[in-house]
């Protein structure tokens, strides 16, 4: 089955490349927010302004919705953090796909959002904590949702991701693992 990734701020880079083929081999389709253009950015600060200043969570979520739209063949989402955020926005019109499961890791954006209601399943993975909100209240407001279920993780916000300084080796091999058996 194909498994889309939709990447987070950094974007199409080689690290969301390396995870997609470990994760589902030749059957991975990676969606980003830059139309595959590959960035080199010195850190995450300027990942995050670039993102921001060129593309936005509601833009990111109209680009995703527009190339998930055209897919004719079953398939799951993986997606992170930003990436995430878009596929949440993107929740309530999953139905018209042929998506059956989404997984979001740290998707803190969402918490604009939490009138939403997923029409397909969708797994959340929380960090351990959000520096700029409280991750507990934020559980609270989305565990009894319908379609939502919650991982709350003891890593941080980026912790899948090879770019980021919260990477951590050993949640990246746990999560890969977990991935592939779902």
């Amino acid at each position: 089955m194909l498994t889309i990734l939709v990447a987070d701020i950094f974007g199409h880079s080689p690290a969301l490349k390396q995870l997609a083929e470990q994760v589902a081999g030749q059957n991975a389709l990676i969606i980003d927010a830059y139309a595959g253009q590959c960035f080199d950015f010195n850190n995450e600060q300027q990942a995050y302004d670039y993102f921001t200043e060129q593309v936005g969570v509601n833009r990111y979520a109209l680009q995703l919705q527009e190339k998930l739209s055209i897919i004719k063949e079953p398939f799951n989402i993986i997606a992170f953090s930003v990436g995430g955020a878009a596929t949440w926005l993107s929740s309530e019109w999953l139905n018209t796909t042929k998506v059956n499961r989404v997984v979001c890791f740290y998707a803190s954006q969402i918490r604009h959002h939490p009138d939403l209601q997923p029409t397909k399943p969708v797994e959340l993975v929380l960090p351990k904590h959000e520096q700029h909100f409280d991750i507990n209240e934020f559980k609270k407001g989305l565990i009894t949702k319908e379609n939502v279920t919650i991982t709350h993780s003891e890593y941080l916000h980026g912790f899948m991701n090879k770019l980021s300084t919260n990477f951590s080796p050993v949640a990246y091999q746990s999560y890969i693992q977990w991935l592939k058996e779902i």
